[in-house]
């Protein structure tokens, strides 16, 4: 099965701020009318956020283009309930609700845009690291990294990463983001052992939105393998259709941010 999720961008295009005509958006709405007229099930997280009464621009980091962690949560229960609806799996979406989290916070956190504009006139911001209440015990499995450990959800965050930020004391080199799912990664497969009577397995193909999506949502699904294909900056270099007919997936996710979608002449639809 295939199930595409049409991640949100930083502007919402219900946004009177926003361009009237915001090319992103509009490939987007493109490529969703296509999938809808071939009935390939979706869901458009960009309605989700509307239709569930949230505010769009609170889920975004100010001075970085990218969702924040408790966004990539949300998320993940969303897609959850439709995988459950869509193709009969019996994921408790309990498991994403963020009151049952602890949350770190760090208050120095400036992103890619901040750091652009500079502090002169960017502000500092909050960053959260979430970490379940609940058991968990995973096995993360980073090929390219010669990476294979088992333990709590920890696994899933980058350590090195996540020491380098907490002793950087300029944050203009700190990256808190990357720590989520070891950042740009061209593979990477969890497995959920507390799932031992369950056989669902899916791959996520992602971009950089993915990484605080992934983690949460392999709390749920027995095997989640992620890829990040993007030309010119993953590294990846496998072949998607043999580690499908491979690998054998119940679901193939593609999940996209709206900057990442391209409409050719001809009509196709690339992910840059």
């Amino acid at each position: 099965h295939l199930f595409y999720v049409q991640i949100p961008g930083k502007v919402c295009k219900n946004d009177t701020l926003a361009p009237k005509h915001h090319i992103a958006d509009e490939n987007a709405d493109r490529l969703l009318s296509g999938l809808k007229r071939s009935g390939v099930a979706y869901v458009d997280l960009r309605e989700e956020i509307h239709r569930q009464g949230l505010s769009h621009h609170d889920l975004f980091f100010k001075t970085d283009h990218h969702w924040k962690p408790e966004a990539g949560l949300w998320a993940a229960k969303t897609i959850a309930e439709r995988l459950n609806n869509f193709f009969d799996f019996d994921i408790e979406t309990s498991l994403y609700d963020l009151e049952r989290y602890d949350c770190q916070v760090y208050s120095d956190f400036l992103g890619s845009i901040g750091r652009s504009m500079t502090l002169a006139a960017a502000k500092l911001e909050p960053f959260t690291f979430l970490f379940p209440k609940f058991d968990t015990d995973l096995t993360i499995r980073i090929l390219s990294r010669a990476i294979e450990k088992r333990g709590d959800f920890r696994v899933t965050y980058h350590q090195e990463n996540l020491e380098y930020a907490l002793q950087e004391k300029d944050p203009y080199k700190k990256d808190y983001y990357s720590v989520y799912f070891y950042g740009l990664t061209p593979m990477i497969s969890v497995h959920n052992h507390l799932l031992k009577h369950e056989t669902n397995k899916i791959l996520i193909i992602r971009d950089s939105f993915g990484y605080v999506l992934a983690p949460f949502l392999a709390l749920g699904v027995q095997d989640v393998d992620t890829m990040d294909i993007r030309v010119g900056l993953s590294g990846f270099t496998g072949s998607i259709r043999s580690f499908i007919e491979k690998s054998l997936p119940n679901v193939v996710i593609v999940a996209y941010y709206p900057g990442m979608i391209r409409q050719e002449h001809n009509g196709a639809f690339i992910f840059q």
